[in-house]
């Protein structure tokens, strides 16, 4: 039997209280080479449950999440000296969110996980911001 190598990519945080969302991104992440952990828990972000942000290529984050909105939770990622990207996830109309310089990118549910992992390979923010 022969072995095939997969190359990891990186490792990315997805943070989305609703568990079928959270999944389908952990999936489709997965399979583009990640390594993923997931939350269904806003309140972890701030309760201290994850102490090194850094091991993280990047984080998608759901914008209503239970405990903490998503933009006020990646404000204290970046706080806690976090130094990779954060993408805003929500089924809102992106016009409709309060913009802050914690959050690199905002896509629009349902988002395609090959573009969310595109954005963390190369930068690019597909969606408006």
């Amino acid at each position: 039997m022969d072995s095939v190598e997969t190359q990891v990519k990186g490792k990315i945080l997805v943070v989305d209280d609703d568990e079928d969302v959270g999944e389908c991104y952990v999936f489709g992440l997965t399979d583009c080479g990640f390594i993923v952990d997931y939350s269904p828990d806003g309140l972890a972000i701030k309760n201290n449950k994850i102490t090194d942000y850094n091991q993280y290529l990047g984080i998608v984050m759901d914008y209503a999440l239970c405990g903490c909105l998503g933009t006020s939770g990646a404000k204290w990622i970046k706080e806690q000296g976090y130094n990779g990207k954060i993408v805003l996830n929500t089924g809102y109309s992106v016009h409709e969110l309060i913009k802050t310089e914690a959050i690199d990118c905002v896509f629009q549910k349902p988002s395609d996980a090959k573009l969310l992992a595109k954005y963390f390979l190369e930068g690019e923010c597909l969606e408006e911001r």
